[in-house]
């Protein structure tokens, strides 16, 4: 054979290790990723929000920009200053790129329906409001800002977050998990700095990136699809974006990016009708293919594929290790957060196995006189062997895989350098290196020169991470609760399934959650004796006090109330295989036991 015919070794440091290929992803004519792109990861707020602000103020006539997110605050200030100057509020920044004639498009989640939340659909639409105002003061100029709402299941949400700026040269894009609001802005000190604007969280950790290069046209060809979607509600009056990417593929650096989405199926997208699950698809590859390390941070960690994945990795890896960095905190009422413990907790186990001294887990409190006053993770990362880098807006959870909007950027840098792993001399790409040390010279208050061997630094005897419950500046030794957190009451099980039957008529729903709508009527209608379509009428009946459920009826209740509502805040949209609706025969189970409970109610057998 000769050696023309045999195929180049693929290294570990190279993106084809690493990346889905091209019959794996979504977009027919598009690249699986590309070369040529300069990739900085910004930490935390103050970073992100520092260097839009330049960014926004150097645009000119003929410029554009664009902005997706899940929430989106006309009262936030991109550099606070104890919150006096008005030159440095989103809006103002807006409005004066508008008046100079440049195009803005914004395109922001609606937020009426938010289970987790409350929602925040005012301040949605306030902010619409404003940059329309602007707009609509220079005849003929194109543009608008929108709320966007079409989406499938129940509490399914517009959660990707990225900024553009098109020009003809230099355009930048910014991607992760910082949404443009209110508390997420913070310094690495997260040290309850005055100009916060905080509403109820004492420290906010996030991750964004900054990207010039190809990369940025793909972004930008995301925020067209969406943009020029048919099927949205409601559809664009003006402005869809017509043409191609001003910049085109201009290269600036030597980092490869691939671009990844979670867009919802059947048929929620007209230009992506089978859906896409990237995303999860690429996490899953770079899992299989870890050999040292897997670094995550995450709010959630809720069952799904993903965790599926971690776990058959640490328990058939020997010398794998897998680092989880958590929130601490899930501040939403002792019903939703029993829930979240019980779903973390199951994760967490699935993970674990058999092989727990192999899974390290954390959480983030402020540092010093400041207490144990949590800091929260909200960033959405994964790091391997120093290799690879994800960085975008996407959970480890099934909402995240596949049922709300997501965008993930995959980085593996053509850069590569000499550094250690275990004691050995690895190659590692300096990109996903650099950003592992930061995190950590953050997190552990080190220099990053201390932290260049990772699994060193886990050692339990010479290592740096804490362990047993005990903390090391920002970051403490996550220990899972031994008590079951408490359930809630009547109370406030009342009010959630309120918000879960609104919600219902705003989302459209898939085949298995209209299954699902009934389980949770049968549910309302034992708590009220009130129909829930009479309630869902534009002058509902007024609920007398709640039923006090029977004692033989109350466990059982609030057993299938928590199965409901783990579907409902983790729903994996399941997509058709073939013609075949793939079905779940949980949510048949559940159907059948709240028509039993039912009929025990309506026969006195309780």
């Amino acid at each position: 054979m000769s050696s023309s015919s045999l195929k180049p070794t693929i290294k570990r440091t190279d993106p084809e290790f690493w990346f889905l290929k091209d019959n794996e992803t979504v977009e027919k004519g598009e690249r699986a990723w590309t070369p040529g792109n300069k990739v900085s990861a910004l930490i935390d707020g103050d970073e992100y929000y520092s260097e839009l602000a330049k960014q926004l103020e150097k645009l000119k006539k003929g410029d554009r920009f664009y902005l997706a997110g899940w929430r989106v605050s006309s009262r936030v200030y991109l550099q606070p200053t104890g919150h006096t100057d008005p030159n440095l509020k989103l809006t103002k920044l807006l409005g004066d790129i508008i008046s100079k004639k440049i195009i803005v498009r914004s395109m922001v989640w609606d937020g009426t329906v938010n289970l987790q939340f409350g929602g925040h659909g005012k301040e949605s639409a306030d902010f619409v409001w404003k940059i329309n105002r602007f707009i609509n003061k220079i005849k003929g100029l194109e543009g608008r800002a929108i709320t966007d709402g079409h989406l499938t299941g129940f509490v399914s949400s517009h959660h990707q977050k990225f900024t553009i700026l098109e020009r003809a040269k230099n355009s930048v894009a910014y991607v992760g998990g910082i949404d443009l609001s209110l508390e997420r802005w913070d310094t690495p000190e997260h040290n309850s700095d005055n100009r916060r604007q905080k509403e109820k969280l004492d420290g906010w950790h996030d991750v964004h990136c900054e990207v010039y290069g190809p990369a940025v046209r793909q972004i930008w060809f995301n925020f067209k699809q969406r943009w020029n979607d048919y099927k949205r509600r409601p559809p664009i009056i003006r402005g869809k974006i017509k043409g191609a990417f001003i910049e085109g593929d201009a290269s600036h650096g030597n980092h490869n990016v691939q671009l990844l989405r979670t867009l919802a199926c059947r048929r929620t997208y007209s230009f992506a009708s089978k859906g896409e699950q990237t995303i999860k698809n690429a996490y899953i590859k770079a899992i299989k293919n870890a050999e040292h390390y897997i670094y995550i941070e995450d709010q959630y960690l809720w069952p799904c594929e993903i965790v599926d994945a971690l776990g058959l990795a640490v328990n058939n890896k020997k010398n794998l290790k897998v680092i989880i960095m958590l929130a601490r905190d899930f501040d939403l009422g002792a019903t939703l957060a029993a829930v979240h413990e019980e779903m973390r907790a199951c994760a967490i186990n699935s993970i674990k196995g058999k092989s727990k001294d192999k899974v390290f887990l954390y959480y983030l409190e402020q540092s010093g006189q400041k207490g144990n006053n949590a800091v929260f993770v909200h960033s959405k990362i994964m790091i391997v062997d120093d290799c690879y880098a994800a960085i975008g807006s996407a959970n480890i959870n099934n909402r995240s895989s596949t049922a709300d909007s997501e965008l993930q950027l995959g980085v593996v840098d053509g850069t590569t350098a000499e550094s250690k792993m275990d004691g050995a001399v690895v190659e590692v790409c300096e990109f996903a290196k650099k950003l592992r040390t930061k995190l950590w010279g953050e997190h552990l208050g080190m220099s990053e020169t201390d932290l260049e061997d990772p699994i060193a630094a886990l050692d339990l005897t010479t290592g740096v991470w804490p362990t047993n419950g005990a903390k090391k500046h920002h970051t403490v030794h996550y220990a899972p609760p031994k008590k079951k957190p408490n359930f809630g009451n009547i109370s406030d099980w009342f009010k959630i399934l309120v918000i879960i039957l609104k919600a219902s008529k705003k989302q459209n729903l898939d085949p298995e959650s209209e299954k699902l709508k009934e389980v949770i009527k049968i549910l309302f209608e034992l708590l009220t004796n009130v129909k829930a379509k009479d309630f869902l009428t534009p002058t509902p009946p007024i609920i007398l006090p709640l039923l006090p459920l029977l004692p033989g009826i109350r466990k059982e209740f609030k057993e299938v109330f928590k199965k409901v509502l783990k579907l409902v805040l983790n729903p994996e949209i399941k997509c058709p295989t073939g013609n075949k609706t793939q079905t779940n025969t949980q949510i048949d189970k559940l159907l059948k036991q709240v028509n039993e409970m039912k009929s025990k109610i309506t026969n006195n057998s309780v």
